[in-house]
């Protein structure tokens, strides 16, 4: 470093392991705000690093500026005829002014009708912002169930081992001077705990990285995740297996190791008798271990990540996790034995003695019942082999759907889902496939909780697409009438994920309905089972006219118009997650009431993102809008028939109504499953309205002729609000 004003800042905290899920947050948290310091007293820098461990935090920041000059500000006061005297003395505003900034009288001056004042704010160095700020980071880092240590007041994750804290520059090696809890600032470090647990004095960063790397520890956390990959697909080949990797459980191993050491661990074959979901729960979310597949089914086969890489170790941690994972296995065993002992059909009995948020799950059903009907009822004119989401061989069948329907909760009184909540449908699906049921009704009840969290795929089959729909509208209409309604962060029914989940379903299902009207019909349904509930006592007004009031358990009144305005909240951000133009979202969502035909506003999104590549694109754009400017003042006309064409003068009024025309497509929009207009007859019509306003004074002196002339205008304004709204593009 030729620059002697510029460093290296290296800091790593060292703690007890880590908790692997609060990891990322603290890291994350203490870069944030230390950052936040050095901005504050405008210190730069440029690449800022972080990597983390079970047992290490540690971050760095290259070409920080180890020194910041002074600077002369100039500082704006009062006005002039507020801070000035009639005699020309400062006034007591003036004088405020001043002792507000530490400033001299002799450094007051009026300038453009205001006081003002030169100050000179003195640079702070790196070392000294620093030293201030990271006790105070490190010992106020939030987070959930910390903990204290010794007989400190400082409460962290776990207890903090080490601080390492040093600039490096030219001028050498700086450590910081500052302690938290006692424990001091140093430039020691330590390497694995196993590998190599010795300390050693960090130099530099390069060096820090090379000495880790000969204790034991792989710092980069991309380094530890191609490692488990790399060497787990070699123990998967060995046993011509293939791993089933998770992304979250990658994620979470990299952090719970510091040299991970993937081993190849067996199970007995019996246990492959027992559902493949339950048991891949167990591995991977309960055991952190990676199952290994063979020709597509799930093997005895596993493999377990240690972070102790020793071979005199490597067979008694294939030993203990064998041995741990085998009582789990076995519980999931007897569950199932003791599931089948009663059908599907005997559990849906016992759904009365479960709650649901309202009433009981068996009151749930029979109201899933009444809406998968309706369901089916207005999806039977559209849905055909031309529905680009319909599998071959599914059928909207109304007895296959019932069916399902009666049947998709049987499971919540069983031992596995009791155990495995994260489970219930899929276990359902198993059970209806053992006794026998039709495959469209068994995968309808595995998958129509589906999608159960972001990124997961709605249902595939047209009954666990409507069972879908159903389950999560009817959460939220009873959500919504109790008043248990998400705000700001607060969302503890989960109801948005629920309203996205119905969403894509909907949209990636191509399915022509109206949302608007299956939410009334929800309500209405509800409304009448449940009636307004309860007396219930709540709060209301504020100081000393608050007071206790009984109100209605349920509120109906309004209760559809504002699960629709949440729904239409929701639409942009479904939308724009497979669609990734969001100002073209924005204008093809613009038309009040999409709910109502959701499938046209689907197809105008695909029309206008191809309309948009056009090279001509923008003078339709500017043709479009001298149409909505004249049209914004007008009563929309939807229909050509309010236009007399034997009141047209000449052939531009004839000619702007022709290509218009075919544009409107209304109706049969909503109900199509491809776009049916094309960019090529859209952009036709630039040159019509253009010759059009460059020729015909739309405000005639003939009232007849203007008022028909404002009708065209106005009725092509309709069009293309059909389309989108152009102003947003």
């Amino acid at each position: 470093m030729a620059d002697k004003n510029i460093g290296n800042f290296l800091l790593e905290l060292g703690a007890e392991e880590l908790p692997a899920g609060q990891i990322s947050n603290i890291s994350n948290h203490i870069k944030t705000e230390l950052l936040k310091a050095l901005d504050s007293a405008e210190i730069s820098y440029k690449e800022v690093k972080q990597s983390s461990t079970p047992r290490r935090l540690f971050w760095s920041i290259n070409d920080l500026s180890l020194e910041v000059e002074d600077k002369e500000v100039e500082i704006k006061g009062p006005p002039e005829k507020i801070a000035k005297a009639e005699d020309g003395s400062f006034t007591q505003a003036a004088l405020g002014f001043a002792k507000k900034n530490n400033l001299e009288e002799s450094a007051l001056e009026f300038k453009d009708g205001y006081l003002y004042a030169k100050q000179t704010i003195k640079g702070q160095s790196a070392e000294s912002v620093l030293e201030t700020a990271l006790p105070v980071i490190l010992s106020n880092t939030p987070g959930v169930r910390f903990m204290r240590w010794a007989d400190g007041e400082v409460k962290f994750a776990r207890p903090m081992q080490w601080i390492l804290a040093l600039i490096v520059s030219a001028k050498g090696k700086k450590v910081l001077n500052f302690n938290v809890e006692g424990l001091k600032a140093g430039s020691i470090s330590y390497g694995h705990r196993f590998l190599g647990p010795e300390a050693f004095e960090v130099t530099s960063y390069d060096q820090y990285y090379s000495q880790l790397e000969k204790q034991g520890v792989f710092l980069d956390q991309e380094a530890r995740k191609k490692k488990i990959i790399e060497e787990s697909k070699k123990l998967a080949a060995s046993v011509k297996g293939e791993v089933i990797f998770s992304d979250d459980l990658l994620d979470e191993v990299i952090l719970i190791t510091e040299n991970p050491s993937p081993i190849l661990c067996e199970f007995d074959t019996a246990f492959l008798k027992v559902p493949d979901c339950v048991l891949q729960t167990v591995m991977i979310n309960h055991q952190r271990y990676l199952p290994i597949q063979i020709n597509g089914k799930l093997s005895q086969y596993f493999i377990a990540v240690s972070n102790n890489p020793l071979p005199a170790a490597r067979e008694n941690i294939k030993s203990g996790n064998e041995k741990v994972i085998v009582p789990r296995f076995k519980d999931a065993e007897f569950f199932v034995e003791e599931d089948m002992k009663k059908t599907l059909k005997q559990r849906t009995l016992e759904l009365s003695r479960l709650n649901s948020i309202k009433g009981t799950m068996e009151a749930k059903v029979k109201r899933l019942e009444k809406i998968t009907a309706k369901l089916v009822a207005d999806l039977k004119p559209s849905y055909n082999d031309k529905n680009p989401a319909k599998l071959k061989e599914d059928k909207l069948d109304a007895d296959t759907v019932k069916e399902a329907t009666l049947l998709c909760k049987a499971d919540l009184g069983t031992n596995l889902v009791f155990e495995f909540t994260e489970l219930q449908g899929e276990i359902g699906g198993i059970y209806a496939e053992k006794e026998g049921y039709s495959k469209a009704v068994v995968t309808a009840i595995s998958e129509h909780y589906k999608p159960r969290f972001a990124g997961d795929e709605p249902a595939k089959t047209i009954a666990g697409k409507l069972i879908a729909i159903a389950d999560k509208l009817d959460n939220i209409v009873t959500s919504f009438a109790l008043g248990k309604i998400p705000s700001g962060s607060a969302d503890p029914f989960a109801l948005r994920r629920q309203a996205n989940g119905l969403l894509e379903t909907v949209l990636h299902g191509h399915m022509i309905l109206n949302l608007e009207d299956l939410v009334t019909y929800v309500v209405k349904i509800q409304e009448e089972e449940f009636g307004s509930g309860e007396m219930i006592t709540k709060m209301k007004g504020r100081g000393e006219k608050r007071q206790e009031i009984q109100v209605p358990e349920l509120e109906w009144d309004s209760c559809a118009n504002k699960v629709i305005e949440f729904l239409e909240q929701r639409l942009e951000f479904v939308f724009s997650i497979s669609h990734k133009d969001a100002n073209i979202v924005k204008a093809i969502l613009a038309k009040p009431h999409p709910f109502q035909e959701l499938n046209k506003r689907h197809m105008m999104y695909h029309t206008v993102l191809d309309l948009k590549q056009e090279k001509n694109f923008a003078d339709f754009v500017a043709a479009v809008t001298r149409i909505s400017n004249i049209a914004k003042t007008e009563t929309p006309v939807l229909s050509p028939d309010s236009i007399n064409d034997k009141l047209f003068e000449g052939n531009y009024e004839k000619e702007l109504l022709e290509l218009v025309k075919p544009l409107d497509v209304n109706g049969s929009q909503n109900s199509s499953y491809e776009p049916i207009l094309s960019s090529k007859d859209i952009l036709k019509t630039v040159e019509p309205i253009n010759k059009f306003f460059d020729n015909v004074l739309v405000n005639a002196e003939d009232e007849e002729i203007k008022k028909n002339r404002k009708a065209l205008v106005a009725y092509a304004d309709t069009v293309f609000k059909e389309i989108g709204d152009f102003s947003l593009l």
